[in-house]
């Protein structure tokens, strides 16, 4: 899991793809808040959005993550959760994100998403080919 956290630990904003009713795929923009040992990552969710609520009918997900400048360009696939966790959001929050969460912690709408990672994948620049990194299923 080294490779994987060194790619993707400094990387801050994140495209979160899930599935919708009809199949078809939808994505989002997400703001990582905390990557684990390069197998779990971690952010804040409304829980009335679409992607909370695919994530309720099929928890498999892709997120995407990006660092152009430093040719850093990750896709990962797993399993997401909404999750009850008040000390690890505690934890996580910051004041900036009142703009979405008005209530603060103490918003209805916020909600932990945690999603465990499966497989990854990157693009290597240099030699101009994707790697599979890691696959635990």
């Amino acid at each position: 899991m080294g490779k994987l956290h060194d790619l993707i630990k400094n990387i801050r904003f994140a495209m979160l793809t899930t599935q919708g009713t009809e199949g078809m795929l939808h994505s989002c923009p997400m703001t990582v808040q905390e990557v684990v040992d390069g197998s779990d990552l971690w952010f804040f969710i409304r829980r009335s959005s679409a992607g909370a609520l695919d994530i309720g009918r099929n928890p498999r997900v892709n997120v995407s993550l990006a660092e152009p400048q430093d040719q850093k360009y990750v896709s990962v696939s797993g399993s997401a959760q909404l999750t009850e966790n008040p000390p690890k959001a505690k934890e996580l929050w910051s004041p900036l994100y009142k703009t979405w969460f008005p209530k603060g912690l103490e918003d209805p709408e916020l909600a932990l998403l945690h999603v465990s990672i499966d497989r990854a994948d990157y693009w290597d620049v240099p030699k101009g080919t994707m790697i599979q990194l890691q696959e635990l299923i």
